[in-house]
């Protein structure tokens, strides 16, 4: 089974959960669905939603490996010289190349080495201006955790998302990334459902 057969069967098990609440005319708290649906009414029916829907993913997916229905991924960490300074900025430039192949270079942050890649930052006017699918802001002396709480210690890389990518990782492919933080032996968690921040695979 790939990886994508595998989220796909995962999102089938969900929406049954999802139409038996529906059915039985349930309706669970989701501050993540409730914020989305203020811009988008469709999701606003919703009940498993953002990190309701990550959270029960990763529950159903650890049964069905445990019962040997899914096989274990056996990934290791890759050896070459680099430490993990060198690896999170090259992560960052992979991860901001895969946002402009992807149309989603919209609303990101990424945290790294005391820096910050944006799509927006001031201009020497101090005005704030927005690169959208053009070349990102670096800032130095940038420090995620004074923008949201779930940062692994010491950070590696973390990153902040809204617009196109938070609806590919919330919505669509929570694992769209892995294969770039794979490249350098890391995994990434999601705090909430609009940040995450990266840990070694063999922590």
């Amino acid at each position: 089974m790939t990886n994508s057969d595998k989220l796909e069967f995962l999102g089938q098990i969900i929406d049954i959960f999802e139409d038996f609440l529906d059915e039985k005319g349930v309706k669970i708290d989701n501050p993540d669905r409730d914020r989305d649906a203020i811009g988008d009414a469709a999701c606003g029916d919703t009940n498993i939603y953002g990190c309701d829907y990550g959270d029960l993913s990763d529950r159903i997916e650890s049964t069905m490996t445990n019962w040997g229905f899914f096989k274990m991924d056996n990934m290791k960490t890759p050896s070459f010289d680099m430490d993990w300074a060198d690896r999170a900025e090259a992560l960052a430039r992979d991860i901001y190349t895969w946002c402009i192949e992807n149309d989603c270079w919209q609303d990101v942050c990424i945290y790294y080495n005391g820096k910050r890649m944006s799509t927006s930052g001031k201009d020497k006017t101090g005005k704030t201006v927005y690169r959208y699918g053009g070349k990102p802001f670096i800032e130095d002396n940038m420090d995620p955790r004074n923008y949201f709480t779930y940062v692994r210690e010491p950070n590696i890389l973390s990153m902040s998302f809204e617009g196109t990518l938070y609806d590919i990782l919330n919505n669509h492919d929570m694992f769209a990334l892995q294969d770039l933080f794979s490249k350098y032996g890391l995994y990434y968690e999601c705090g909430n459902a609009w940040n995450l921040s990266a840990y070694p695979i063999n922590e």
